[in-house]
């Protein structure tokens, strides 16, 4: 005997709207980041994906990548390294800044055969900048 399963219910989010009168608040700009700052997170962004291929070796990103993620990058290379022929470049970059000392990098990478998307999350540190975070999809 199957018992069905209740459907789910959707809560209703109640909103307060405000008049045209209520105020806006304004955010802070943020100054942009350098531009060889962008460079420097594409060619991060490739070479993480080489390593995690098994066509770099994880250890010229000692440096760069905390760890705990290059850990995972090396295991993935062994366990299932990526058929995808060399990485051609990155067709497009996306930084965001967090806060003071953290970015977020969302990035396409173009290999022979197809596209990988990565995402790095970045933390400034004794004024370098490291990867903290790596996921690859």
């Amino acid at each position: 005997m199957t018992r069905a399963r209740p459907a789910s219910r959707q809560e209703e989010l109640r909103l307060e709207w405000l008049g045209k009168a209520s105020p806006v608040v304004p955010r802070a700009p943020l100054p942009p980041l350098p531009d060889d700052l962008h460079r420097w997170i594409a060619r991060v962004c490739t070479a993480v994906v080489e390593v995690a291929a098994g066509d770099r070796p994880a250890t010229q990103l000692y440096r760069v990548v905390r760890p705990g993620p290059l850990e995972r990058l090396q295991r993935r290379s062994r366990v299932s390294p990526s058929g995808n022929g060399p990485v051609r470049g990155v067709s497009s970059l996306r930084v965001s800044r967090q806060h003071a000392g953290v970015l977020e990098a969302t990035a396409v990478v173009r290999g022979a055969v197809r596209y990988q998307a990565v995402a790095l999350q970045l933390r400034q540190r004794g004024g370098r900048w490291q990867v903290t975070a790596v996921e690859i999809r």
